[in-house]
Order: C-alpha cells, then structure tokens, then sequence
C-alpha cells in the first residue's frame, strides 16, 4: 500500500485514531478511499500506477502527506470526534486545493508523467479560437 496505517501518525496521535476506530480494514478502507480520489485528480496528466506503487523515500513526500489527511478526514467522518474535526477539515480542504491546482495544471509535482505504449507524454491538447474579428467600413 502507498502509506501503512502506521504511517498515519504524522497526522493523528494513535489515541486519537484509536477513540475513531479500532478495526485495521476501516483504516485500511479510508486510505484506500484518499488514494482513490488523489487518483481522480492525477490520472490525466500522472502515471498514478507508478505514483502509488513507489514505496518508501521513492514517493513523492508532500503526496504522502496530502494523502494521510485525507485518509484521517475519511476515519473522523465516522465518529463525533469534535476535539479534532476542525483541524482535519482544513487539512483535507488544503489537500484537495493542492489536487486540484495539479489537475488545473497550475503546479507541476514532481511526479511521473503519464506516457503511451511509445514512450510519449500524454497531453491533452487545448481547443479554442481567436475572438471573433469583424471590419466595420
């Protein structure tokens, strides 16, 4: 898996996770669940088959991080965890921000870009006009 429940102790204290769920799979679940919607914002433009196979110092630091708060903002879903709710829902706030100026194409992570079977990048290509233009004699 791209991050271990272990892991998500930069974001949580283990009592806090604990009072949220004791079941493995309901963790499990709520990563799976960020990397899920980390992947719909970077499958256009990002190999997320490389992205979220890499393991340890190989992934990209500030994607792990982004992918561990939203994890936790999936578990505190799931309780009336107060004394954290606020907090969480900022950082989830920020991660889907980050995404979302990935998929706007306003930052570039450093993250594989994705290719066709020839090696190419893959683009998606931008269509528009020129504003209309019009004599007037």
């Amino acid at each position: 898996m791209f991050i271990t429940q272990e892991e998500l102790s930069s974001v949580i204290y283990e009592w806090q996770l604990g009072q949220l769920t004791d079941d493995p799979a309901v963790i499990d679940a709520a990563i799976m669940a960020a990397i899920e919607e980390a992947t719909s914002y970077l499958a256009l433009q990002y190999d997320t088959d490389k992205i979220f196979a890499a393991k340890g110092e190989r992934r990209n630091i500030l994607l792990v991080e982004h992918i561990k708060s939203m994890a936790v903002w999936y578990l505190v879903r799931l309780s009336n965890a107060d004394m954290i709710f606020e907090r969480v829902k900022n950082y989830y706030d920020n991660a889907i921000t980050w995404l979302s100026r990935i998929a706007n194409k306003k930052i570039a992570p450093n993250l594989p870009l994705l290719k066709n079977e020839a090696g190419e990048v893959v683009g998606h290509i931008k269509m528009g006009s020129r504003t209309k233009f019009s004599h007037d004699f």
